[in-house]
């Protein structure tokens, strides 16, 4: 079995940020830390699609090997990819007939979801003797005010002004490895990103509402 490469991703702005508390999709399953990753228009993703169709090679030949797929599953199921194209998404909103289409920003744009499971919530058993990976390192970059130096930061996980540095509408990168999958009832497979670790970048616009501005006290005490 071939090593999969760590992938570390272009600057992009997350989304659907659930990387604090694990939740489970829908009530049921595993518990997992995940987010989405909104490209920028136009933005230049060339050298990254290439990395990731090369370890898609690996992915698929490892699962393959290992029985977790077949060759007639890839050849008559419906493949699922790590990137997509937002119109795809909006499209498949509005055929939902959700009128207030909450994917609008990523029309026109490419974007990924990336996850793990949290293996805090497992049994020993489940485990099978094995300590539980850690969750996702989640880490931020900041300018020293006096030497100008970048200094990288791990927030820590329980601490509310640490978790408020981390919002839909920042930008940042994560690093992830890719794994093969299939699933009976759906009758699909495909490639997802198994989340490693999450680093902010900038600051960006709020999604979902808010502002930390101030600019309405303007008339108040002007800055």
């Amino acid at each position: 079995m071939s090593e999969l490469k760590l992938i570390k991703s272009p600057e992009g702005q997350f989304n659907f940020l659930k990387i604090w508390e694990s939740t489970q999709f829908e009530g049921r399953g595993d518990y997992s830390f995940s987010l989405m990753l909104r490209f920028a228009p136009n933005q230049d993703l060339s050298a990254f699609i290439a990395e990731i169709e090369e370890q898609k090679k690996i992915a698929l030949k490892n699962a393959l090997d290992a029985k977790r797929l077949t060759k007639e599953i890839v050849a008559s199921w419906q493949m699922r990819d790590i990137l997509n194209y937002g119109n795809v998404l909006i499209d498949n909103a509005k055929t939902l007939n959700k009128e207030n289409c909450v994917y609008d920003h990523f029309e026109n744009c490419y974007y990924m979801s990336s996850s793990t499971k949290d293996e805090t919530k497992k049994t020993e058993v489940e485990l099978e003797g094995r300590k539980a990976f850690a969750p996702p390192g989640v880490f931020t970059i900041t300018v020293d005010q006096f030497t100008g130096d970048t200094v990288r930061s791990k927030l820590v996980r329980g601490n509310p002004l640490d978790e408020a540095q981390i919002y839909s509408g920042c930008k940042g990168k994560i690093s992830f490895k890719i794994f093969a999958w299939s699933n009976k009832s759906s009758k699909a497979w495909g490639y997802s990103a198994g989340l490693q670790n999450i680093l902010k970048t900038a600051d960006g616009e709020r999604l979902g509402g808010g502002s930390n501005s101030g600019s309405e006290f303007d008339d108040e005490a002007p800055f």
